[in-house]
């Protein structure tokens, strides 16, 4: 076990060693925050106009502004996760061959599956990362209303299990260029 968790630590400094985890972090941040600021904007003009229609007798039709803001918003950080963990994912045994330390790496006193596992960790503790970065946007719903915190926590235990799959295709692809 502390042969896998000094592969993740080496492989999460290299992460921060170079500027790609800060520019990736960075981007994420930004773009869900553009998402966020636009759906919460859509829904709440949403919900004006369906106010003003009610107040003049066309109809009513109340939203959940929470609810319909995260479910929007954590779809769309899905579909960012599927072209950023790839940014992540593909220099984990790909560098190590460009590198020429894939043989150190495979002589060392450590198993393959010990060496997978550290591999995988490290991008899933960065993917893990990026996901609980959304959290800053969404303090924003729990700041000003009320959501229902079951189903967000249902949709970030999805999104993880997602981000996971995509690190391992990701470990995988690696291994094979």
């Amino acid at each position: 076990m502390r042969n896998i968790f000094a592969i993740v630590e080496r492989e999460f400094r290299a992460y921060f060693a170079s500027p790609v985890a800060y520019v990736v972090l960075t981007g994420f941040l930004f773009l869900s925050g553009i998402v966020f600021q636009g759906l919460l904007g859509s829904v709440m003009e949403y919900q004006l106009r369906a106010a003003m229609q009610a107040q003049s007798g066309r109809g009513s039709a109340a939203v959940d502004a929470p609810a319909v803001v995260t479910q929007q918003f954590l779809g769309t950080v899905s579909v960012l996760l599927l072209f950023i963990v790839p940014m992540i994912t593909m220099g984990l045994f790909s560098e190590e061959k460009r590198r020429g330390t894939i043989e150190l790496l495979l002589t060392a006193p450590l198993t393959d599956l010990q060496v997978v596992l550290g591999k995988f960790f490290a991008g899933a503790s960065f993917m893990l990362l990026l996901l609980l970065s959304t959290w800053i946007p969404m303090s924003a719903l729990y700041l000003y209303s009320t959501p229902a915190t079951g189903p967000i926590l249902a949709n970030y235990l999805g999104g993880a299990l997602y981000g996971l799959a995509l690190v391992s295709i990701g470990l995988f692809v690696s291994t094979l260029t």
